[in-house]
């Protein structure tokens, strides 16, 4: 009988074995099938579309330097800070390189000067900037249909002086741009950087602040369509009367925390008081929200628009940790528990039998 019962038993061992190995391999591939979607997650960007690479820059030896030709382009800084300028073409995008983020970034409106701080890659989680790239192509559109847009407007009066140092003034104007789809929600939007640049008559700095009080992380509730708030930038003017004064934002979705990856910028002129007091000179009107039917193809189509924020009740593909898709190792996890259960109910039965 014991010779009998025996081959049963072998061959529900030989079944039993196979359960749990089963189990674990599509555990193992459910899990692996995360992973790709992680890396897929982190797929390098290049150029937005309508746009080329017209020049590169590396951080190497303690410098900024150019990959080839630099395209009329100048970098100085460092990786916390870079600051470039082009005496060519205007630059529509930069294409950033922080820790193992690549992403770009357009300008709006296209330009030939600009900043770029490591902590503006808000996926990168404050990585050193290690590379830069240039697109030059189609002014972006600042109206591409997004919930995620806005425009600015900027005044600025004549600069006070005491002493060696000037202090310019005025407002910071940011306006919704509306979908042309009416159904659109009207969606929270929070200023996630601020950067506020004051220049002479010649192009170099002369002045700055990197967060503008009551600017940075100010937020646009949904209906609210405009805001304003003052500003103030101490700056020495050295011999000079004529200045312009820069700002420069990034902004969010306030409830989400997907990052719209765009520099939005204006500009003011404005020049030394001759007897301590002045008015105010605005810039252009922002480009208003087009009519439906007339909007421009542009690069700005294909620039990604959102950009997870590490909160934690929200699921996060752009971090490459194995909590940013949480369904797959669950699955895996659920699968393997219930191969586990499985097997000893499997056992408890051959048993059962073997004593009859």
């Amino acid at each position: 009988m014991n010779c009998f019962r025996s081959r049963p038993i072998r061959k529900s061992r030989a079944v039993l074995g196979a359960i749990p190995a089963a189990a674990t391999s599509l555990a193992v591939m459910l899990m692996l099938a995360g992973g790709a979607g992680l890396a897929h997650a982190q797929a390098a960007e290049g150029c937005p579309d309508s746009s080329a690479l017209t020049a590169q820059f590396a951080w190497s030896n303690g410098a900024w330097t150019a990959v080839g030709s630099d395209g009329g382009i100048t970098v100085s800084g460092d990786t916390s800070l870079a600051r470039w300028a082009s005496t060519s073409s205007a630059i529509s995008a930069v294409v950033i390189t922080a820790g193992s983020v690549t992403i770009n970034y357009a300008y709006d409106p296209a330009s030939k000067q600009g900043a770029v701080a490591a902590t503006d890659v808000e996926s990168a989680a404050g990585a050193p900037l290690a590379n830069l790239g240039f697109c030059t192509g189609s002014v972006t559109n600042p109206t591409s249909g997004s919930t995620i847009s806005v425009g600015l407007s900027k005044t600025a009066a004549c600069a006070t002086v005491t002493g060696d140092s000037a202090t310019v003034t005025g407002t910071i104007t940011v306006i919704r741009h509306r979908p042309q789809d009416p159904n659109a929600p009207s969606v929270a939007i929070r200023i996630r950087t601020t950067r506020d640049t004051v220049f002479d008559s010649n192009g170099a700095i002369v002045g700055e602040t990197t967060s503008v009080a009551g600017l940075t992380g100010l937020v646009l509730q949904p209906g609210t369509d405009t805001v304003t708030v003052p500003y103030s930038v101490t700056f020495a003017p050295g011999n000079g009367t004529s200045f312009s004064n820069k700002i420069e934002i990034t902004i969010e979705e306030a409830t989400s925390g997907l990052d719209r990856h765009k520099y939005y910028a204006a500009w003011a002129p404005f020049n030394v008081c001759e007897n301590g007091t002045g008015g105010a000179t605005p810039t252009p009107t922002p480009t208003p929200t087009p009519v439906p039917g007339t909007q421009s193809h542009s690069p700005e189509g294909s620039v990604k628009a959102a950009t997870g924020s590490p909160t934690p009740n929200l699921p996060n593909t752009s971090y490459d940790a194995p909590s940013a898709n949480p369904s797959a190792w669950f699955f895996a996890v659920v699968l393997v528990g219930s191969s586990a259960g499985l097997v000893a109910v499997t056992v408890g039965r051959q048993r059962r039998r073997n004593r009859r």
